[in-house]
C-alpha cells in the first residue's frame, strides 16, 4: 500500500470537490460484493471482483461506476491522488 498511485481527475471525479488532492480515509471503503455502505464513500474497492468504483454519493441512490480492475492488489485511500 502507498507505493503506486491511482491518479483521479477532479473534473471527472467531481464529488471530491475543486480543491481536494487526496482521498480521505472516510471517502474510501474496501467491501466484499456490495456497494458503498457509507454516505461519505467516494471510491470503493470490491475485494470479490477486484473492481475499483467511483460513487459520487456513497450509499445514496446514484449508481457507482467501475473505473479500474486491480487483481491481487490491496488498496487504501493513500493509493489515490486527485489532480
Amino acid at each position: 500500500q502507498g507505493t503506486d498511485l491511482i491518479v483521479l481527475n477532479r473534473t471527472i471525479f467531481a464529488a471530491f470537490g475543486a480543491t481536494a488532492t487526496t482521498v480521505a480515509a472516510n471517502q474510501f471503503e474496501a467491501v466484499r460484493g456490495t456497494g458503498a455502505t457509507l454516505g461519505t464513500t467516494r471510491v470503493f474497492y470490491d475485494r470479490n471482483n477486484q473492481g475499483v468504483f467511483y460513487d459520487p454519493d456513497g450509499s445514496g441512490p446514484l449508481a457507482a461506476t467501475r473505473f479500474a480492475t486491480t487483481p491481487g492488489v490491496r488498496l487504501a485511500n493513500t493509493d489515490f491522488s486527485i489532480v
